[in-house]
């Protein structure tokens, strides 16, 4: 009896188990295999999908445990009074700018409704108060009148 070897290259053919090992490593961190190029595993509907849920589910998470230990263990041995606070910046991440784009829609809105003031608004968007006159009171746009001054009242 002989036996043929090599076995054919199609015999050999590596590529499954690399796609269940990619799977497997990008389950491992959380990752979606088709950001990683596997095409065969989509999950989600589209690549700028599984690209946002990286960072809302894997990335943003890790850096928030860091930022707070961070906080805890170095920021307070330099400023006793805790009035200091390291963070990060989420504004240059694309995948995330859909997001930002409706938190400042939703900011603005509620700050032009008279719902915020100027100052909880700039709070929300994570930037500094405004000194200006009226920054912390509720405004809103003098064309607002109530709806019987606009048509007059019902006899």
């Amino acid at each position: 009896d002989a036996e043929r070897f090599p076995a054919p290259m199609k015999e050999l053919d590596s590529t499954p188990l690399e796609q269940l090992i990619l799977r497997k490593i990008c389950a491992i961190f959380n990752i979606a295999p088709e950001l990683m190029g596997d095409a065969r595993a989509k999950t989600y509907s589209n690549v700028k999908t599984a690209r946002k849920a990286l960072y809302t589910e894997t990335v943003l998470p890790v850096l928030d445990q860091f930022r707070d230990e961070f906080n805890l263990w170095i920021v307070q041995d330099f400023d006793p009074t805790k009035s200091l606070f390291f963070d990060y910046d989420t504004s240059d991440i694309e995948a995330l700018w859909e997001d930002q784009k409706e938190l400042w829609d939703r900011v603005n809105s509620a700050v032009d409704r008279g719902v915020l003031t100027r100052n909880e608004g700039r709070k929300l968007l994570k930037h500094g108060k405004a000194k200006e006159r009226g920054a912390e009171k509720l405004m809103i746009s003098a064309t607002y009148v109530p709806l019987d001054m606009a048509v007059g009242e019902e006899d």
